[in-house]
């Protein structure tokens, strides 16, 4: 009869205040059934980054474009007139003058060009910046010029999210490998000289990272 009263009792008792280590031990269990449900959050959360700079649907990229080259060089690889090629959405062009030549690996005239727009991905750190652009890659075969070449990022008036004296053009291969490229801006204009295109690599422009990114 004793005990039939205290048990109920000390059960009141800790209901009512319940001591410090049973607190822990209730906190301790809910963070448990709290621990899947956000772990299953972060695996389908947005990633860090959209491609390309926009919050709408990822837009279909356009087929490749492709320029046979020989037609327009020489019997030693030198253009017989200025080159201006376009990659598929005209925001990017490659323009090679009249004379320089455009040579493959093995020292032969090119044959053929193709450019191919691309998602730009997620860029590595050491870039310090996020894409406000596709990525544009050149290939099928590796391609060397005789003097520097100028591939031209235009669209610009497009883009509402810099100002175009903070704008600049990076590389990346499919390793996530950065390379900065030095840049000249001209009005609407962003560009800079190459020597070679290679297959795995993507050309980018590129804004500066916002703060505390």
């Amino acid at each position: 009869m004793k005990n039939s009263i205290i048990v109920p009792a000390l059960v009141n008792q800790l209901v009512a205040s319940p001591p410090r280590w049973l607190r822990l031990v209730a906190i301790l269990c809910a963070l448990c059934m709290c621990l899947p449900a956000c772990t299953q959050a972060q695996s389908t959360g947005e990633p860090s980054f959209l491609h390309p700079p926009t919050k709408a649907p990822t837009p279909t990229l356009l087929p490749p474009k492709e320029i046979d080259l020989s037609q327009q060089l020489d019997a030693q690889g030198r253009a017989i007139a200025p080159l201006k090629i376009e990659a598929p959405d005209g925001c990017l062009h490659l323009e090679i003058n009249q004379g320089i030549a455009v040579l493959n690996a093995a020292g032969q005239p090119g044959s053929r060009l193709v450019i191919q727009q691309d998602y730009p991905g997620q860029l590595p750190m050491i870039a310090y910046s996020v894409p406000i652009s596709y990525a544009y890659r050149f290939g099928p075969d590796e391609l060397r010029f005789s003097a520097p070449v100028k591939i031209i990022f235009s669209c610009l008036k497009n883009l509402d999210t810099t100002i175009i004296s903070e704008i600049s053009v990076g590389m990346m291969n499919d390793n996530g490998q950065w390379d900065q490229l030095s840049v000249q801006r001209d009005g609407e204009t962003v560009w800079t000289r190459l020597e070679s295109l290679q297959p795995g690599w993507k050309y980018i422009l590129v804004g500066p990272a916002p703060m505390g990114s």
